[in-house]
């Protein structure tokens, strides 16, 4: 009713995607979160939003053990939100630590634990 790309209908496609995710359903939460990077690209190519956009993509990638394709959207994620933080509303600056994080899984889980820890130090180091 308000439009794909109204904040609302936005907000709402993130809040169903992170459902998706968090219950495991990670080729719904990939088809939510591919839809959702379209429109941050194109309405806020360089906020944090986007970025944290591209790590929620990747994270349901590397859910789909589709590493190759989660590790650059995870990592230009991270990396993008971490030089964004300071404009990342404080209720929000939890979800640098979450993605962070799911980096770090995603090396573990791809068997790369030499990578795993890089990204501990680096997440530490912040």
């Amino acid at each position: 009713m308000l439009g794909q790309q109204h904040p609302d209908t936005v907000a709402a496609m993130d809040s169903l995607g992170w459902i998706h995710l968090q219950q495991g359903n990670f080729v719904r939460a990939e088809t939510l979160f591919r839809e959702h990077l379209v429109i941050y690209e194109k309405m806020a190519p360089d906020a944090w939003s986007r970025y944290y956009s591209q790590a929620l993509l990747g994270a349901s990638l590397a859910g789909q053990e589709r590493y190759l394709e989660a590790e650059p959207l995870l990592v230009s994620g991270v990396q993008g939100m971490m030089q964004r933080e300071a404009t990342i509303p404080p209720t929000f600056r939890r979800m640098v630590e979450w993605a962070g994080s799911s980096i770090v899984q995603l090396y573990q889980s791809w068997g790369k634990p030499e990578k795993a820890a890089e990204w501990r130090e680096k997440l530490q180091a912040k």
